[in-house]
């Protein structure tokens, strides 16, 4: 027995040197895959951005690897034309812990000897491992930056990344100190939590949250201050992958405009039933597109008016595309919502929330049909709505929202209820009801 033992002992003592180098091994086929996963997601949106790995010099302790993101037609949107990342990497018996930099980019060493006297703020660091995922750290210390019109302070970052071998799934979260250009105009501190699955190149579903202590700006005409700012969102999918739900909903504490107070503020909407094929096909004339635009418009210093008419030619020349995209969305059950509508001004709360769904599939000849004939309506939609607000808040102008605006109507849009005004509208039984009170919409 204890000859077996020594034997073993030996054998796994002999075995020890080499875990370092299979640990590289393992870094290398992860690295070379998450490259090959990110060019084929960037391809799938119409990008020409690219990955590239440089340099891969594994030894037996350690691996030195150089890659490049290349920007592609972007470059010139962006200014430069790539980045290159620097990495060095050290194998352990548990897996291998690499030291990420952007030393071979010229651009950021200039701005570093510069603005920060030579004090590199970034520090990227990941972690490998043979069974488990990819972990990456990223912090930055806190720098200032000179500007014309006043120094900006950034806040501390550090954000942390989970991702998986297969690259399906990811996990992020992070804290941001924020910055602020003087005691007038600041955010921060930011926080983020994020979970996504990956389901296609084009589809993640799940759940995250942003949230901002606080932000003030302070400008000549205007001034704002706003506290616990939080940005929720959630993208689910049905167990067969063919339709998808987004939902997100936004909120505010407390509130100063123009040195007035206001209260909580809340809004949640989202599309319910989005069939995720014929949104991945819209999705990629849609990317492509404004990538081609982007192209086009990125180093020609265009003005807004002159951007704004070439986006609309591009438009006018993808409209087929589009609207043939945008058909094959528009399927039985697809479902627009304001599930919560909640704002406080000085005049009085405004609340309100908005069903508005199809019962049939829906070319666009029929939509552009109800211009003629708006009774088609109560056989292609569902709707539910509701809304209520100040009266004060409609000035002098109330009575048009409170009277028919057509023959057909029996109220207003609104009905007025001592110092309120209130919206309902549901379709039932193929009629519309207005606040009570069917509408006739044949002509």
């Amino acid at each position: 027995m204890k000859k077996l033992v020594i034997v073993l002992a030996v054998i796994i003592l002999a075995a020890l040197p080499g875990i370092p180098f299979v640990n590289g091994i393992v870094m290398e086929r992860t690295l070379r895959g998450a490259v090959d996963n990110m060019n084929k997601i960037y391809a799938g949106t119409g990008s020409d951005m690219q990955f590239e790995i440089k340099e891969y010099d594994r030894g037996l302790f350690d691996t030195h690897v150089e890659w490049r993101i290349d920007f592609g037609s972007l470059s010139k949107a962006y200014g430069i034309e790539d980045v290159v990342l620097t990495e060095k990497a050290s194998h352990g018996f548990l897996g291998i812990t690499s030291e990420t930099s952007l030393e071979k980019n010229l651009w950021y060493t200039d701005w570093v000897r510069s603005q920060l006297e030579g004090k590199d703020p970034l520090k990227i660091r990941t972690q490998y491992s043979a069974i488990g995922p990819i972990v990456s750290i990223v912090t930055l210390d806190p720098v200032v930056v000179d500007t014309k019109k006043a120094p900006l302070n950034i806040g501390a970052l550090e954000f942390t990344s989970t991702l998986d071998k297969s690259f399906t799934s990811v996990a992020m979260s992070g804290k941001w100190d924020g910055l602020s250009e003087d005691n007038a105009n600041k955010m921060g501190p930011v926080t983020l939590e994020a979970v996504h699955k990956r389901l296609s190149d084009l589809i993640w579903e799940g759940k995250g949250t942003i949230a901002v202590d606080s932000f003030s700006a302070d400008e000549a005409d205007a001034s704002v201050n706003l506290s616990d700012l939080s940005l929720d969102y959630d993208l689910s999918a049905d167990p067969d992958h063919k339709n998808m739900d987004i939902t997100m909903g936004m909120k505010a504490g407390n509130i100063v405009f123009n040195g007035k107070p206001l209260s909580e503020w809340a809004v949640e909407f989202g599309m319910n039933n989005i069939d995720i094929q014929a949104y991945e096909e819209f999705a990629q004339v849609y990317y492509k597109m404004i990538n081609s635009h982007m192209t086009r418009t990125a180093g020609a210093a265009l003005s807004p008016e002159a951007a704004g008419e070439e986006m609309q030619k591009l438009m006018a020349r993808n409209a087929p595309k589009l609207v043939g995209g945008l058909e094959k969305l528009m399927k039985k059950g697809l479902e627009f919502k304001v599930s919560r509508l909640d704002l406080a001004l000085p005049q009085g709360e405004i609340t309100g929330s908005l069903a508005l769904g199809l019962k049939q599939d829906v070319t666009m000849a029929q939509c552009m049909m109800l211009a003629v004939q708006p009774d088609l309506a109560l056989d292609i939609f569902s709707l539910n709505s509701a809304l209520s607000l100040p009266a004060a808040l409609a000035g002098p102008r109330q009575q048009d929202l409170t009277v028919p605006a057509f023959p057909g109507m029996k109220t207003g849009i609104f009905i007025r209820e001592g110092e309120t005004l209130k919206h309902r509208a549901e379709i039932r039984e193929n009629k519309l009801y207005l606040n009570g009170q069917e509408v006739e919409l044949a002509f």
